[in-house]
């Protein structure tokens, strides 16, 4: 239903009321806001945090200072670092080393090499394993009167594996 031309001025006047005594609480609300923000005891307060804002700020600054510091430190540690590991020093005694090293290296090789020729049975396997060896001959020759000198000390009985089989 749609409203009289008389109720919509009432409607009007009362929003008029309305909205006037809206407005007057409000303002009695931000005036009564505002004087408590301006107390004493909150103004003492808001003083005193800002004391602790400016003595944040300040230890902020000199932890800043004292950390930029030590990073450039760190910077000239590590360009220190950087030029001791390229050390012509160091290198020099690396090089001189490795030198050293090959000598003694070839050294061995040679003397290794001057060992097997003077030792030609002992090539191969024969360096590790008795069986793997070649006998040369004047061993061989031994290895045989040993086996000849065994033999001829057995008794008699057991001399002739003939006899043994044999019905007599």
């Amino acid at each position: 239903m749609a409203q009289s031309a008389l109720e919509k001025a009432a409607n009007k006047a009362a929003r008029r009321v309305r909205d006037r005594a809206y407005r007057a609480r409000r303002q009695e609300y931000y005036r009564a806001l505002h004087a408590a923000e301006q107390s004493p005891a909150v103004l003492a307060a808001e003083a005193r945090a800002k004391e602790l804002d400016e003595r944040l700020e300040s230890a902020i600054a000199r932890r800043d200072a004292a950390q930029n510091a030590l990073r450039e430190q760190i910077k000239a540690l590590e360009a220190q670092v950087e030029r001791l590991r390229d050390s012509p020093e160091v290198y020099e005694a690396h090089q001189a080393r490795s030198q050293a090293w090959a000598e003694v290296n070839a050294l061995k090789g040679l003397a290794r090499e001057a060992v097997e020729k003077a030792f030609p049975d002992m090539q191969g396997g024969a360096a590790w394993s008795a069986a793997a060896w070649e006998l040369p001959p004047a061993v061989r020759d031994e290895l045989e009167a040993a086996r000849r000198g065994v033999l001829d000390r057995r008794p008699a009985d057991n001399r002739s594996s003939s006899a043994e089989g044999s019905i007599g």
